[in-house]
């Protein structure tokens, strides 16, 4: 089992945005950052490990990450896929047409429910790693990059901080449990 990248804990549950890091946290740390994907079930739990490489250094790590603009990206290449029919016209001839691909049909293809796609292409919700690989192959499109992981440095002197890091969160923690 995964230890929660935030407290320590046992039972990673989530994996939420925070800061633009992706981190494996437990359900008490959820509501530190953004929920991308719930771990839930047995399988999912196997799958978080396979994708931090621990044995690199964390400033050399290249993990996979969904483009920005995803949905918009599925929606225009689903549209751009002329799907050709013939109609038979008012003078009985046979006429050669071509209209885009709907929803239920790309759902089809990728073996997943029209739902779920819609919630994608509307941005709603994001797609795992295997199931944007499907759509890629179905689409002809690239929604899966290699990114390098970064590790900014904190600042040593306290004078010019803006934004609230992990540090700060759980000094917030701390002292709301002394309290």
């Amino acid at each position: 089992m995964v230890d929660c990248d935030i407290c320590g804990r046992k039972g990673v549950a989530f994996i939420i945005a925070v800061e633009g890091a992706k981190m494996a946290v437990c359900p008490r740390c959820a509501y530190h950052g953004k929920i991308l994907h719930s771990l839930e079930g047995g399988e999912a739990e196997q799958e978080a490990p396979a994708k931090i490489d621990y044995s690199t250094p964390r400033q050399f790590r290249v993990e996979d990450e969904i483009v920005d603009g995803y949905g918009r990206k599925i929606r225009r290449a689903r549209e751009a896929v002329k799907i050709a029919y013939e109609e038979v016209n008012e003078y009985g001839k046979k006429e050669k047409k071509a209209r885009v691909m709907t929803i239920d049909e790309l759902a089809r293809k990728v073996n997943e429910k029209a739902s779920w796609l819609d919630r994608v292409e509307n941005e709603r919700m994001e797609p795992t790693l295997e199931e944007a690989k499907k759509l890629e192959k179905a689409l002809g499109i690239k929604l899966v990059e290699k990114v390098e992981v970064s590790v900014t440095p904190t600042p040593k002197s306290g004078g010019g901080k803006t934004e609230l890091t992990l540090f700060d969160m759980m000094e917030m923690q701390k002292k709301k449990k002394e309290k």
